[in-house]
């Protein structure tokens, strides 16, 4: 049995994140639900954010930390590819993805929000070029942060219009739709 417990809220893009690298690497965990911004919270996380993951008296908190983890304890390697242009690429990626990325095409509703995801979407679609993944020749961390972050996106707009002009995208996110680690994890 796992001791393994992701701590944050189903809806949570990170939290999915964390989820879908356990589901891949086939560890068993339990979504504990967070009292946020308690101080049970602050105590797991200083910052106040999730997901966080607790196995036995590890703490992990921030989502490529946690599948690095998941990665280790599992002993495959999964998320970060030991391949020197893979793992460049991977690094670029997660890089691009929460510091670019993350903002407009979760959150972003305003007009320049909304013209800031529509080049983040028109970078992934560049990026992942015919690759079928963001971080290299196999699913990498790159990809398992994304995946829930253009879900999030397209659950309150006109996937084929979002994906219409961006096929490499619209392949990308058919394959990612298909995992079934994408499919449990789902809010």
């Amino acid at each position: 049995m796992s001791n393994i417990k992701i701590h944050g809220f189903t809806p949570s893009t990170y939290v999915r994140s964390a989820r879908i690298g356990a589901l891949e690497v086939e560890l068993d965990h339990e979504l504990a639900p967070l009292e946020f911004r308690s101080e049970t919270h602050r105590t797991l996380h200083p910052f106040m954010k999730m997901p966080v993951l607790t196995d036995g008296a590890a703490t992990v908190y921030e989502t490529l930390p946690i599948l690095a983890y998941l990665e280790d304890v599992s002993s495959r390697t999964a998320f970060f590819p030991s391949n020197k242009a893979d793992r460049l690429r991977n690094m670029t990626a997660c890089s691009v993805l929460q510091d670019y990325v993350y903002e407009p095409v979760v959150h972003g509703e305003d007009d320049d929000s909304k013209s800031a995801a529509q080049y983040a979407l028109d970078w992934a679609e560049s990026w992942l070029g015919e690759s079928n993944n963001l971080g290299g020749t196999h699913l990498a961390a790159a990809d398992i942060l994304f995946a829930p972050m253009l879900d999030h996106h397209l659950s309150s707009r006109d996937a084929s219009d979002v994906l219409r002009h961006r096929p490499n995208l619209a392949n990308w996110r058919k394959a990612m739709g298909e995992r079934p680690s994408f499919k449990t994890s789902a809010p």
